[in-house]
């Protein structure tokens, strides 16, 4: 069996913090403005700059809207969905 590590990493704009509509974690709509992931074979998700993505994540942690981050992202399926995750974030420094 082979495994890819199923990571991607882009810089985005934070656009909407919703909680969950189960009351688990919160829906974070991201809208990209680069897709920096360094092996493309690797990025399960695939974005293109000006795309809206929503995704999963625990905690908002000090995330805002408006904000620009930089983002590592991995796609979790199992046999009757899909979700993107959030697995770690960082402000973009000017």
């Amino acid at each position: 069996m082979i495994v890819h590590p199923n990571e991607t990493r882009v810089i985005a704009v934070v656009k909407e913090i919703v909680p969950g509509i189960d009351g688990q974690g919160f829906d974070i709509e991201l809208q990209i403005d680069e897709n920096q992931s360094p092996v493309p074979a690797d990025d399960f998700i695939q974005p293109q700059p000006g795309d809206r993505l929503k995704v999963y994540s625990s905690s908002s942690g000090t995330l805002k809207p408006g904000e620009q981050i930089q983002a590592i992202l991995g796609l979790s399926a199992g046999p009757f969905d899909q979700r993107v995750i959030l697995r770690k974030q960082e402000p973009v420094k000017h």
